[in-house]
C-alpha cells in the first residue's frame, strides 16, 4: 500500500496486503487474535524487472476491524471489512486518512477498461495471462484440497489451491484451531483479479490462513507470500480501534519524512479536515500507550 503508483494504487494495494491474511476473519466479544507474521512481496516494474521486500507484522483482529502495524514502515492501517474502509493512521504526525474500498473498485474497473482496449494489440502470453480478468474467455475455476500438511507455526493446516482456467491463483494453509465469521471475499473481489467462479469456490473454505500465496495477473498487485511465525489470543481495549485525540485527517498520508512548512509545521498531506465520529483508526505510541499488545 506504500509502492503506490496512484490513487488505485492506494486503494488497490492496501486490500490486496490485507485481504490474504485471513481465510475468513473478525473476532467475537472484547478477544482478539493477535498475531505476528513475515510478509514477503513481489513487484514487476513496467519493463518486466521484479523487486521484493520483506515486511514484519503484527495484526489484531478483533470485533470488526483488523489492524496491522509494519515495523519497517510507520503507518498503522486499520481495516473495516463490513463497512468498506480503510484507514491509514501516522503517530509521527498526529494525522490519518480514510480510503473507501468502493472507491478502488471503481478504480480499477477504469484500469481494466484500459487494458481491453489495448487487448488486441498485446502479445500472445500476455493475452493468455489476462483473457480471465478481462473477460475474453470463460473463468474456469477449481479448488484442490489437501487434508492435512505440514504444521505452521505448531498448528495443523490444510493446503487448499485455487485455479482459473489452469492457472494458480491463490494458496491457503488453513487451520481450524480459530474461528471466524466475517466474509472477505469481498475483498478479494475489490482487487479485480478473480472471478465470480473462483470467489464462490473460495467463500467455502472456513478457517484461518496460517500460511498464504496470492498471484496477481495484473501488473498494478504484488505478488504476496505470508507466513505466520506467533499468535495468541488476547484480550484488547475498547479504545485500541479509536482515533487519538487532536488528529487531524487528510486526503491522503505518503510514506517518508513528515514535510513542514515555513513555520516548520506538519503539513500532513491534503490538508487538515474535521475528525469524524465514525473513523477507526488506533490508538498508538503518540497518546502515550502501546501500540499494539504483542504476542507472549
Amino acid at each position: 500500500m506504500y509502492n503506490c503508483m496512484d490513487m488505485t494504487g492506494k486503494i488497490q494495494k492496501a486490500c490486496w496486503v490485507l485481504l490474504v491474511v485471513f481465510g475468513a476473519a473478525g473476532a467475537e466479544g472484547t478477544q482478539a487474535l493477535v498475531y505476528k507474521q513475515v510478509s514477503t512481496r513481489t513487484f514487476r516494474d513496467a519493463v518486466g524487472k521484479e523487486k521484493s521486500e520483506v515486511l514484519h507484522q503484527t495484526i489484531i483482529a478483533a470485533r470488526d476491524a483488523i489492524l496491522t502495524q509494519t515495523e519497517e514502515l510507520d503507518v498503522i492501517t486499520v481495516l473495516r471489512p463490513a463497512e468498506g474502509t480503510l484507514c491509514q493512521y501516522d503517530p509521527r504526525r498526529n494525522i490519518y486518512a480514510v480510503m473507501s474500498v468502493q472507491a478502488g473498485r471503481e478504480k480499477i474497473q477504469q484500469y481494466k477498461s484500459l487494458l481491453s482496449k489495448h487487448y488486441d494489440r498485446m502479445d500472445r502470453s500476455k493475452k493468455e495471462r489476462l483473457a480471465v480478468v478481462l473477460g475474453k474467455v470463460r473463468p474456469r475455476a477449481k479448488a484442490l484440497s489437501e487434508k492435512k500438511t505440514s504444521p505452521v507455526a505448531g498448528y495443523d493446516t490444510r493446503k487448499v489451491s485455487f485455479y482459473e482456467n489452469g492457472r494458480l491463483r491463490m494458496e491457503f494453509w488453513l487451520t481450524d484451531a480459530f474461528d471466524f465469521g466475517a466474509d472477505m471475499t469481498p475483498l478479494l473481489e475489490a482487487t479485480g483479479e478473480f472471478s465470480r467462479e473462483l470467489l464462490a469456490l473460495k467463500r467455502k473454505e472456513r478457517g484461518f490462513a496460517m500460511r498464504s500465496r496470492v498471484f496477481p495477473v495484473l501488473e498494478i498487485n504484488p505478488q504476496v507470500e505470508n507466513e505466520v511465525t506467533e499468535v495468541c489470543r488476547r484480550d484488547v481495549p475498547d479504545d485500541m480501534f479509536l482515533i487519538p485525540e487532536g488528529f487531524k485527517r487528510v486526503d491522503s498520508i505518503e510514506p517518508g519524512p513528515p514535510p513542514e512548512n515555513e513555520d516548520g509545521e506538519d503539513r500532513g498531506s491534503g490538508g487538515d479536515k474535521d475528525v469524524p465520529e465514525t473513523a477507526a483508526p488506533a490508538k498508538a505510541e503518540a497518546d502515550g500507550r502501546e501500540a499494539i499488545p504483542m504476542p507472549e
